[in-house]
């Protein structure tokens, strides 16, 4: 395998796993915790995610107000663990 091989390689695993991420967390946030669809699909968090737009501190506590209200979110980190076999030479 060859340098831009390897380079690849790496992009599209990365790629994979961030894709994988985010359907566990729209499931979580939709299914698990009952936040309505309409913020997990929120236009500006498109955005901010994938434009690299930012927002203003008010905008951004009125849109997790409106998402959690009185709710308390706990955030778990997720295990992960990567083996040195797994990550390329």
């Amino acid at each position: 395998m060859n340098r831009k091989e390897r380079s690849a390689a790496v992009t599209r695993a990365a790629t994979a796993a961030e894709i994988a991420a985010n359907i566990a967390i729209r499931h979580e946030l939709q299914e698990e915790r009952k936040v309505e669809p309409e913020f997990v699909n929120h236009e500006q968090r498109n955005d901010v995610v994938h434009s690299g737009a930012s927002v203003k501190e008010d905008e951004a506590k009125e849109v997790v107000d409106g998402a959690i209200g009185s709710r308390t979110i706990n955030v778990v980190p997720l295990p992960v663990s990567v083996s040195k076999s797994s990550v390329p030479p």
